[in-house]
């Protein structure tokens, strides 16, 4: 059992060194952990061992070997070995291995356990982490374990010609990269960096979906039994949703298309109420950082001078709209009555070159130097910026050179200059932020041609990874109200998706907050929306045909309810409904293309609604988002306004 979670884990992700994997399986993971968690010890898990250390995942401590490479006969330093783990493999790995902390306790506590495994070729020292262990170098592979700005200069004396020095980046609110060093025979040093951001945990937890197909009439009835109809959106109690939301961290709200009204307006009357009743002062939008950016400088009340128009990319009208323009406004005037301000922010990986822009400008304020540095890497990309994914195509055909270090050099770059940016600023937070949708994106556009999962699951891991960064920018306390389509805010595992070998943000939360994030999904069954036949297109008002015959839509509009909340988590207690619903239906999903002609091939995949959700609020009929589509349609909005003005 053992061996195979250790394969499912490594060898599966493409990790088949058997020198690491034979290392890995002789050190018993449990002799780190409190007894309370040795039935974990071997899942897909990062452990806590104390409230400082942690038991690094598996995968994790593969990857970090792979890339250190260490050779039999090697001698190697550990710098900051905190739960002992890494270096009890290490141990098997190389020939010496020279260990460094700075906690006389924690080498007191892993000389026991080496002791117990018969390892006797680890020697330690207590001291500064930095300054490594000049006295017994040169060392043939060096690994940091402990967050420095970069790799210190000390350690490149004490790298062997030939070696290699491994480090993971980056501050607390930011996902983990890794510097590789190496020194050549020459005595030279080069350096890369490898983003590990996308090295996401294989499911802990698969929902129970029942294998029976159910009876749509004894479905219709389950609906009955536990929906909470309502009059209009204005009428709908937030009182009774707030207490079934409880103290949740995360709300997550979907909707079933990106172009209909009610979804909008709903989620955001449900968001005022959580901003108003529970301090909820995140929210975090399907939508690009650098364009979101702007709207929240305007509802902080600090936009000025000359800006960038957002949202100009397709699909314009999907927040150039009079719904979002209403809560925009409001935001502006709670954020003038209250000091507990609320945020909004992008969590999407488009708008490359808006994102350049205000790198740029940025470093243009604070540091030319560093700024001329950035123009420098930000050539390599800058000429596809309008059209990205042209540069896809050209690197992926071997007629242009990637960009990836470029990119990534200049997000590492400002990483390491933080103290002199002042990082503890929002701005500094901000430009963070924007560097590594840039290095995000460029790897999207190379793989989104790939097909498959690749692509998408790089795009929900970067909003996911975003929406942790700003928990944690915020502080411990913090909550956020997330905005995307039903296919990201519901968890995927759920869905037809995870059978394609896709995950979403909904997976994610769920995985990472329990029961502390609520998803609440949108549906309806007709009526009309804002979309285009194809990407890049005109916009259209289209027609939204009623729902296929056993789906989950057309089984919710046959209950006669023009409008209703569908409890899902709160309704534990009615098993049998719950189980009617649970059985896998049709689930429609209209993004910004809708295509009525090819609807069940392109609009259709197969759920199972109470593992998906946590509640669903049902509108039988919707009306299409109210796009802002001309000078008319602003002519009372000042200058100075994020939806003033549009070139069309």
């Amino acid at each position: 059992m053992k061996k195979q979670r250790i394969s499912r884990q490594i060898e599966a992700r493409g990790i088949n060194e058997s020198r690491i994997i034979k290392a890995i399986e002789k050190v018993d993971r449990t002799a780190f952990l409190p007894v309370a968690l040795h039935e974990l010890a071997y899942e897909d898990l990062h452990l806590p061992v104390d409230k400082r250390i942690y038991l690094p995942r598996l995968y994790v401590t593969a990857r970090w070997l792979q890339l250190l490479d260490v050779r039999e006969g090697d001698k190697v330093l550990l710098l900051a070995f905190d739960s002992g783990y890494l270096l009890s493999i290490l141990a098997r790995l190389a020939a010496e291995v020279y260990a460094v902390d700075e906690q006389d306790e924690y080498i007191e506590f892993i000389e026991k356990i080496l002791q117990e495994q018969q390892i006797d070729n680890v020697r330690f020292k207590t001291g500064p982490v930095g300054s490594g262990w000049p006295d017994h170098a040169p060392y043939d592979k060096i690994f940091v374990a402990r967050e420095l700005p970069s790799i210190p200069e000390t350690l490149e004396s004490q790298l062997r010609e030939g070696g290699r020095a491994v480090m993971p980046v980056g501050p607390d609110w930011s996902h983990l990269y890794l510097e590789v060093m190496e020194k050549d025979t020459d005595g030279q040093i080069s350096r890369k960096f490898i983003s590990d951001s996308y090295f996401i945990p294989k499911p802990r937890v698969l929902p129970s979906i029942p294998e029976e197909k159910a009876d749509p009439e004894e479905t219709l009835a389950a609906v009955k039994r536990i929906y909470l109809p309502f009059e209009s959106i204005e009428r709908y109690d937030t009182d009774a949703i707030l207490d079934r939301i409880g103290d949740a961290r995360i709300v997550l709200f979907g909707e079933a298309s990106h172009g209909s009204s009610e979804f909008y307006r709903m989620r955001q009357k449900i968001s005022k109420a959580l901003i108003r009743e529970k301090g909820f002062k995140i929210i975090g939008a399907e939508a690009d950082w650098p364009d979101m950016e702007i709207v929240n400088h305007y509802v902080h009340g600090r936009l000025k001078g000359e800006f960038r128009t957002p949202f100009r990319r397709f699909p314009q009208w999907m927040w150039r709209n009079a719904e979002f323009l209403e809560f925009s406004e409001w935001l502006k005037a709670y954020n003038r009555s209250t000091e507990k301000k609320v945020s909004i922010y992008g969590l999407d990986l488009y708008g490359l070159e808006n994102s350049v822009h205000h790198v740029l400008n940025y470093l243009e304020e604070k540091d030319p130097v560093l700024a001329r540095e950035a123009r420098k890497h930000y050539s390599c990309i800058t000429p596809y910026m309008e059209d990205p994914s042209v540069y896809g195509q050209l690197v992926l055909s071997g007629r242009l050179e990637s960009c990836e270090q470029e990119v990534m050099q200049m997000l590492i770059t400002l990483l390491k200059e933080r103290e002199k940016l002042n990082h503890n600023s929002e701005a500094f937070y901000y430009v963070y932020q924007n560097a590594r949708a840039i290095a995000d994106a460029e790897r999207y556009y190379k793989i989104m041609y790939y097909g498959g999962a690749d692509s998408w699951n790089l795009r929900d891991q970067h909003m996911f990874h975003t929406l942790r960064s700003l928990l944690a920018f915020h502080g411990p306390d913090s909550k956020a109200i997330v905005w995307a389509h039903n296919s990201h805010i519901g968890n995927a595992l759920a869905t037809q998706m995870y059978a394609r070998g896709e995950i979403n943000i909904g997976h994610l939360c769920r995985e990472s907050f329990g029961d502390k994030s609520y998803h609440i999904g949108f549906a309806t069954d007709h009526g009309r929306v804002a979309a285009a036949d194809n990407w890049g297109e005109a916009m259209k008002i289209k027609k939204v045909k009623p729902a296929l015959p056993g789906s989950y839509e057309e089984i919710m509009h046959r209950s006669g309810e023009k409008c209703f909340s569908l409890p899902l988590r709160s309704n534990a207690s009615k098993p049998d409904a719950l189980r009617l619903l649970a059985s896998p239906r049709l689930e429609r999903a209209i993004g910004v293309i809708y295509r009525p002609d090819t609807e069940r091939q392109s609009h259709y995949f197969l759920a199972s609604l109470p593992a998906q959700f946590d509640e669903l609020i049902w509108f039988d009929e919707t009306e299409a988002v109210r796009a802002l589509q001309g000078e008319e349609e602003r002519k009372d909005l000042p200058a100075l306004h994020p939806f003033a003005t549009l070139d069309e």
